[in-house]
Formats: structure tokens, sequence, C-alpha cells
């Protein structure tokens, strides 16, 4: 919807500066509208080109705290002594990913520890 939004202001600007050259003869008018309509088609599009460039540097998502999500997960799943070295980072802006390092205690399963932390991760924190 922004390409059909700065079509129509680069339009509009035009056929209004067109109007004005035609009754004043002043010609400035169609550069000062130019560069009125590109800082608002720039203006409407930075947050989207700031959230683009967020999700394919693989910044952390907002909504997410790296070290809550440890905590959380040293204690909610059984065996985890302690959760380090984790990224996360967002695949599309709203689909998550993780990695982490867990040190377990002595005895435990890691497959169990490990499917214990996924679905933690899935069912708390997305």
């Amino acid at each position: 919807i922004l390409h059909v939004l700065g079509d129509l202001l680069g339009s509009a600007a035009a056929i209004a500066a067109a109007l004005i050259i035609l009754a004043t003869g002043w010609t400035p008018i169609d550069p000062i509208l130019s560069v009125l309509v590109s800082l608002l088609i720039l203006s409407t599009a930075w947050s989207l080109m700031r959230e683009a460039a967020h999700v394919l540097l693989e910044g952390v998502p907002a909504s997410l705290d790296r070290d809550v999500i440890a905590k959380d997960i040293e204690g909610a799943v059984k065996g985890v002594r302690e959760v380090h070295h984790m990224h996360v980072w967002s695949l599309d802006g709203t689909s998550n990913m993780a990695t982490l390092h867990a040190c377990l205690n002595d005895g435990v399963d890691p497959h169990i520890a490990v499917s214990a932390i996924k679905k933690r991760l899935a069912t708390k924190h997305g």
C-alpha cells in the first residue's frame, strides 16, 4: 500500500506544482513538493526498513529477554543447572529461534532435558 500512496502523492504533487507554475510562474514549487513527498514516503518507510534490517541482521526480538528465558529454563526444567551462551533471533518477524548451552546435573538424561527445554521454550516463550 506504501507504493500506491507514494504514487498518489507524487501524482497529486506534480499536478499541484503544474497548476501553481501555470498560475504564478513560480518554478521552485516543483522540487519543493518533490522533496516533501519524498520525506513523507521515507518517514513512513523508515520503521519498515528498520524492522527488516533487525530481522536480516538476526537481532534479538524486542519482546524477548534472554536473561529471563535462561532463568525460567533453569527454574522450570528439572535437571538444568545453568543456561548460558544463549542466542535468540527472529526468522521472519514472527517466528523465533534460539540456541543455548544448558549445563545439566549429574545423572540427567540429556535427551529428556532437551525435549523439556524445547517444550518450555515453545509453550512459555513462543
